[in-house]
C-alpha cells in the first residue's frame, strides 16, 4: 500500500515530537518525597589514594542489608567499570523528615564478628592505607563537609577508621547522618503530572491522526482511551497530593567509633565533639583484633535547607581559587597575541618582502639573461625538496590519523561537558562519552593516514591496510596495556580490574565499528583527488648544510615549543591532576575548553613560527619535526607528572599503585603528544603548501 504526502506528515511529526521527548539532560530530573517514605542509599567501591585501588565495600567484615547485596540498576555504564566504581545497595535506610538514633545497621544480629584473624587484619590494612566508604543517597555522594558552609573543594566519603600509631587500630563503626532536604509543594508535583497529561495527549492525537491518514478512516480522539505507558498519576490532577514533599540537596555524614556490647539493646551515643541531647553518652572506640564483634549502628537527623534541587552540586563542582584560573586565561591570552604578532610579520612582511625581493631578481634575469645567485636564497632554494616524502611516511601518516581522530574526540567531549550535556550526577558518562566519539570518528583516522599518504607517495598502493591499521593501531595498544594492567591488578583483589563482561562488549564494538568506519574512510580518501603541490621534487635531494648545528637547532626549538605550550597548559593541569589523584571533585569544564582552544591556537602559531625559521635555515626536513614540536609539551607533561607523584603522591604505596598511575599517565602524555602533534604537523603542511604556491604564482 503506498501512502500519500498527508499521510507521512502525522508520522514525521510523531518522530520528531518522540525523539525530542526522549532528549534529556542525565541527572537533571528532580525526585522528591513525602515525609515518612522510605529512602534507601548505595554504597560504592572503597577509595585510597594511597594505594589508587578500589575495593568493594562488602570485601570488609560489614553487614550486608537483609537479603544480600545486590548491584544497583541506575547509573551503571562502560565508563563507570573502566573507572572502578561499583554501586550497590546498603543497609542504610532512611525515613524521610524522621530523626533516627542508634539504628543498627545488623538488623538480623545486631553485630558482626567475631572477627576472625584475617577479617581483623584486612581491617587493619584498609585503615592503614587510608580507604575511605562512599555512600550515595539519591545520587548525591555522601561529605563530611558542612556543604551550607559553602566549603572551597569537597572531597567524598569517610575514614574506615583510625590508628593511635603504636600499633592498635579502630573502626568507625557509628555514623551520624545529616540529610538537607528542601521543600516543594504539591504545585510542583502537579505541574509535573500536568506535563505528563499534556504529553500523552499530544502522542495520542498524533497516532489518531496519523491512522486516519493512513487507513483513510475518521478517528475520533475522544474515544481513543488512555495511551499505553501513560504515567498512572496524570489523569487525577493534584487530588490526593495536598502537603509538602521534600527533595535531598545535601548528604553529610561524620563517622566514629563507639565500642557498644554486643547482643544488648542500642542506645543513643554521640560522637566525639558532636551536640545534641542532654544525655547522650559516650564511649570508648571500637577496637580491630581477632574475636572482637562490631555493633555497626548511625544516626540520621533532618535539616531543612535553602538549598535548592537544581543547586545542589553546587557545593560539590565549587571553582577553588577562581582567579587563578582567571589569570591563567589572561596569561594564554597574552601568549596567544604575542604569537600572532609574530606570524602577522613572518605571514605579512618578511614572506611578502621575500616574494617581492624574489620576483625583482626573476625580472632581472629575464631581462639580462644572467641568472642571480640571490634568486635562489633564503626558504625559495628549498622548492625542489619541500614536499619531497620524508623516511616512515606510512608511519607518520598513520600517527597523523590518530592524532587528529584523538583531539576530535577529545574536543567533542569538552564541548559537551562545557554546555552541560554531560552532568556529574551521571556516573561515567564523561569517559563513556569520550570512548563513543572516539569509536565513531575511527572515519576520521582511516581517511586522513590514507589521504596523506597517498599525497605523499603519489599512489594509493596498500590503502587498505593503512586504513586498518591506522584504526587498529591505538585500540590496539590501549588494549594490551589493559589487559596487563587488569592481571596485575585482579592479583591485589581489587574491584578495579576491569570485568570481563565489560572488555568483551568494548572489543565487539571496536571490531565491529571501528574497522568499518575506518575502512569506510579509506574508501572515501581513495577516491578522493590527491593534493597538487605547488613545485616538482626533484630526483636528488639537496644536501642539509651544518648537519651538526641543524641538529641542536632542532632540539631547541623542540623543547622551546614544548616549553611555551605547557605554560599555557600548568594551572588547569595541577587542578585536574589534583581532582584525578587526590579525590576531589573538578568539572571546570568551560576553563578546560578555553585553556585547550588556546593552547591548539599557540601550538598552531608555534608551528608556523619554526618552520619559516627551519626554511631559512635551508632544512627541508619539516614533516617529522613539525609533529615533534606540535607534541613536544606533551615531554614537559609527563616530566610534571613524574615531579606529583614524587612531591604530592608521596604516600602512594605498593608497586602495583605506583605502576597503575605511571600506566595511566603515560597513556595520557602520548595521547596529547600525537593529538597536539597532529595539529602541528596539518598547519605545518597548510603553511609549507601556502607559502610556495605565492612563490610560484609570483
Amino acid at each position: 500500500m503506498r501512502m500519500d504526502r498527508k499521510s507521512v506528515l502525522p508520522w514525521l511529526f510523531f518522530i520528531l515530537f518522540v525523539t525530542t521527548r526522549a532528549y534529556y539532560l542525565p541527572g537533571t530530573f528532580p525526585q522528591a518525597w513525602s515525609p515518612k517514605e522510605i529512602l534507601t542509599a548505595e554504597v560504592n567501591a572503597l577509595a585510597s589514594y594511597d594505594t589508587e585501588l578500589p575495593y568493594d565495600f562488602y570485601s570488609l567484615p560489614i553487614c550486608k542489608p537483609p537479603g544480600g547485596a545486590e548491584p544497583a540498576k541506575k547509573n551503571v555504564n562502560i565508563g563507570t567499570f573502566l573507572m572502578g566504581q561499583r554501586l550497590e545497595t546498603s543497609p542504610y535506610n532512611f525515613t524521610m523528615m524522621v530523626d533516627e538514633v542508634a539504628k543498627e545497621a545488623c538488623p538480623e544480629e545486631g553485630f558482626y564478628g567475631p572477627l576472625t584473624a584475617d577479617e581483623a587484619k584486612l581491617l587493619q590494612d584498609r585503615i592503614e592505607e587510608h580507604y575511605r566508604i562512599n555512600i550515595n543517597l539519591d545520587n548525591l555522594p555522601v561529605t563530611t563537609y558542612d556543604l551550607e558552609e559553602e566549603p572551597e573543594s569537597v572531597r567524598t566519603g569517610f575514614d574506615i577508621g583510625f590508628t593511635d600509631g603504636v600499633g592498635s587500630f579502630y573502626v568507625n563503626n557509628h555514623i551520624e547522618f545529616k540529610v538537607l532536604v528542601h521543600p516543594v509543594t504539591a504545585q510542583f508535583l502537579s505541574a509535573r503530572e500536568t506535563f505528563y497529561a499534556a504529553e500523552m495527549d499530544v502522542r495520542r492525537r498524533l497516532l489518531l491522526s496519523a491512522e486516519a491518514g493512513a487507513g483513510g478512516g475518521d478517528g475520533d480522539a475522544g474515544e481513543a482511551g488512555p495511551t499505553p505507558g501513560a504515567d498512572p498519576g496524570a489523569a487525577s490532577g493534584s487530588s490526593g497530593m495536598q502537603g509538602v514533599y521534600y527533595t535531598v540537596v545535601g548528604f553529610e555524614a561524620k563517622a566514629c567509633s563507639l565500642k557498644r556490647e554486643a547482643g544488648w539493646a542500642t542506645y543513643s551515643m554521640r560522637c566525639p565533639g558532636s551536640g545534641g541531647e542532654d544525655g547522650a553518652m559516650t564511649a570508648e572506640p571500637q577496637p580491630v583484633k581477632e574475636g572482637e564483634k562490631i555493633v555497626y549502628t548511625y544516626d540520621v537527623s533532618w535539616e531543612v535547607s535553602d538549598i535548592k534541587w537544581v543547586s545542589r552540586w553546587d557545593a560539590y563542582l565549587r571553582m577553588p581559587r577562581g582567579t587563578v584560573h582567571w589569570f591563567s586565561i589572561l596569561n594564554s591570552v597574552l601568549v596567544v597575541l604575542v604569537l600572532s604578532g609574530v606570524v602577522a610579520v613572518i605571514m605579512l612582511r618578511t614572506i611578502r618582502r621575500d616574494l617581492a625581493k624574489y620576483e625583482e631578481l626573476i625580472l632581472n634575469e629575464t631581462e639580462n639573461g644572467v641568472r642571480s645567485p640571490e634568486a635562489e636564497a633564503g626558504w625559495k632554494a628549498l622548492k625542489s625538496d619541500v614536499f619531497r616524502a620524508p623516511p616512515k611516511c606510512r608511519q607518520l601518516s598513520m600517527l597523523v590519523g590518530c592524532g587528529l581522530q584523538i583531539f576530535l574526540a577529545s574536543s567533542l567531549t569538552l564541548l559537551f561537558g562545557a554546555f552541560g550535556f554531560l552532568s556529574p550526577a551521571v556516573r561515567g558518562a564523561l569517559l563513556s562519552t569520550l570512548l563513543g566519539l572516539y569509536m565513531l570518528l575511527s572515519t576520521v583516522a582511516g581517511f586522513t593516514s590514507v589521504y596523506l599518504y597517498s599525497s605523499m607517495t603519489r599512489s594509493t598502493h596498500g590503502w587498505r591496510a593503512l586504513s586498518l591499521e591506522s584504526t587498529g593501531a591505538v585500540p590496539g595498544l590501549l588494549v594490551a596495556v589493559l589487559v596487563l594492567m587488569n592481571l596485575l591488578i585482579m592479583h591485589t583483589g581489587s574491584s578495579g580490574a576491569i570485568p570481563l563482561s565489560a572488555l568483551i562488549p568494548i572489543g565487539i564494538t571496536w571490531l565491529l565499528v571501528c574497522f568499518p568506519l575506518g575502512y569506510l574512510g579509506g574508501v572515501m580518501a581513495s577516491r578522493t583527488p590527491l593534493v597538487e603541490y605547488p613545485t616538482k621534487t626533484s630526483q636528488i635531494p639537496r644536501e642539509v648544510p651544518y648537519e651538526g648545528a641543524a641538529r641542536w637547532r632542532t632540539l631547541s626549538m623542540f623543547f622551546a615549543s614544548g616549553l611555551l605550550t605547557f605554560g599555557n597548559v600548568f594551572v588547569e593541569l595541577y587542578f585536574a591532576m589534583t581532582s584525578m589523584w587526590q579525590g576531589y571533585f573538578y568539572y571546570l569544564m568551560g576553563f578546560v575548553l578555553v585553556i585547550g582552544l588556546l593552547t591548539v591556537v599557540i601550538t598552531a602559531q608555534i608551528s608556523v613560527v619554526t618552520v619559516y625559521v627551519q626554511f631559512c635555515r635551508h632544512d627541508y626536513r619539516w614533516w617529522w619535526q613539525s609533529f615533534h614540536r606540535g607534541g613536544a609539551v606533551a615531554v614537559f607533561i609527563a616530566l610534571y607528572a613524574v615531579g606529583f607523584l614524587v612531591w604530592s603522591l608521596n604516600n602512594l604505596s605498593g608497586f602495583t599503585s605506583i605502576a597503575v598511575y605511571l600506566v595511566y599517565m603515560s597513556l595520557l602524555v602520548g595521547a596529547v603528544y600525537i593529538s597536539l602533534g597532529s595539529i602541528g604537523f596539518v598547519v605545518a603542511f597548510w603553511f609549507t603548501r601556502s607559502i610556495f604556491a605565492s612563490a610560484k604564482s609570483d
